[in-house]
């Protein structure tokens, strides 16, 4: 196949030939009678010349036409590289230029802000004289002085409560206290709520037992010798029981109690209580003034009751002074609660329940400081037996304080 005919540029003409004669001018360069090239040849010449000494010769001894094919598309190739060059030193600069100009841009941009913060600071600076950093810290000084103001007005606030509570709870105190004194001076009789109540209680007690078949007596010499000596008015219990857990007859025979204001008065100020040896060693007596801080009527009663039995608990203490949470939560410890329950539980009536608490003297810690009363009572003969009964399995059940019956 013969390609088509190719011109070549004129500066190529007469130099050194194609080499058509040796089969191989594209490898040699030249003719036998053509000079070696120029040194100064022109750079799409040399690049030509090193591209067609890498391209491999297929031209066969016959078709000459191959060494030019291989030399122009060398230099066409060479024309594109320059061209191709050109165009990225072009591309190069455009790309310069655009860089150029966003960062002149960037430039004014932060200029102009600039200007414009420095506008502002200028404009506040000249209305409150003062830079807008002083400005903030003043602002900030403001706000730390109004809430510092709100505290300490909330703080005098809260003082001036806490000072009224306190008035008001010493109000609250000074009442009771004139209503305490009142009572006493008054003395209100059984039934009256609202105030305590103060009443004299003597205990006549007996240190040794006596014979079975001399109980009654003895207890009936014991009541003659002890009037001597007990407050004028009151009433005069005796013990109903051969047996009170102690000794025969009973450990405290005789209980007196007396809510005569008077005697209660001249007690309370005089301090002239019964000695222990008033009626000599062999009976004892423990006297003191009592205060009634506690009680409990039953609502519903099914007959009125002509005779009544009093079961007593009296308890002795190691404190010098009544203790508040004992005065507050008597109900359950002293069993009140309980004994009532098995009190209406055996089909018997309760009266009353009250409890005494010792008011003088307090220096003397050997006598009773606290006191159950029950009042139960006896519409037939079987009901004394039954309240017996019951005093009995809660002395057992119980097992603390001095727990016996009297009658009045």
């Amino acid at each position: 196949m013969v390609s088509p005919t190719v011109s070549m540029p004129s500066n190529l003409r007469g130099r050194g030939g194609l080499g058509r004669r040796r089969g191989r001018g594209q490898g040699r360069g030249r003719g036998r009678n053509s000079k070696p090239p120029s040194r100064r040849a022109s750079p799409e010449i040399q690049v030509g010349t090193r591209l067609a000494n890498t391209i491999p010769s297929n031209v066969d001894p016959e078709g000459q036409n191959e060494d030019s094919n291989a030399f122009m598309q060398s230099y066409d190739f060479a024309k594109e590289e320059q061209q191709r060059e050109g165009l990225g030193k072009e591309k190069t600069g455009e790309m310069n230029e655009e860089e150029k100009l966003q960062k002149e841009q960037d430039e004014e941009t932060l200029r102009r802000i600039e200007e414009d913060l420095d506008k502002i600071d200028k404009e506040r600076k000249g209305v409150r004289g003062i830079s807008y950093e002083e400005w903030e810290r003043m602002i900030k000084e403001e706000a730390e002085n109004k809430k510092r103001e709100q505290e300490k007005k909330h703080e005098e606030r809260r003082k001036k409560e806490m000072e009224d509570e306190e008035r008001r709870e010493k109000k609250r105190e000074e009442e009771e206290r004139r209503k305490r004194e009142q009572a006493g001076r008054r003395n209100k009789k059984p039934g009256m709520s609202g105030l305590k109540e103060r009443q004299v209680v003597t205990w006549v007690g007996r240190r040794e037992g006596v014979g079975v078949r001399q109980v009654k007596k003895s207890l009936r010499e014991l009541v003659n010798v002890a009037r001597s000596v007990l407050p004028p008015g009151g009433h005069l219990y005796t013990i109903c029981e051969r047996y009170d857990t102690y000794q025969t007859g009973g450990l405290y025979p005789l209980l007196h109690v007396s809510e005569d204001s008077a005697t209660v008065s001249k007690l309370m100020h005089s301090g002239a209580f019964l000695d222990t040896d008033a009626l000599g060693q062999d009976n004892p007596v423990d006297q003191g003034v009592f205060e009634e801080v506690g009680s409990v009527r039953p609502p519903l009663h099914a007959q009125d009751a002509n005779d009544f039995v009093l079961v007593v608990s009296a308890f002795k203490s190691i404190e010098v002074e009544p203790n508040p949470t004992l005065i507050k939560e008597w109900k359950a410890w002293t069993g009140a609660r309980a004994f009532l329950q098995d009190i209406m539980m055996a089909g018997l009536q309760c009266l009353r329940i009250r409890f005494l608490v010792k008011a003088a003297p307090l220096e003397d810690p050997g006598g009773f400081t606290y006191i159950l009363m029950t009042e139960v009572a006896i519409n037939k003969p079987s009901d004394e037996g039954s309240i017996v009964d019951l005093v009995q399995r809660f002395r057992v059940e119980r097992w603390s304080g001095y727990n016996t019956i009297y009658r009045r």
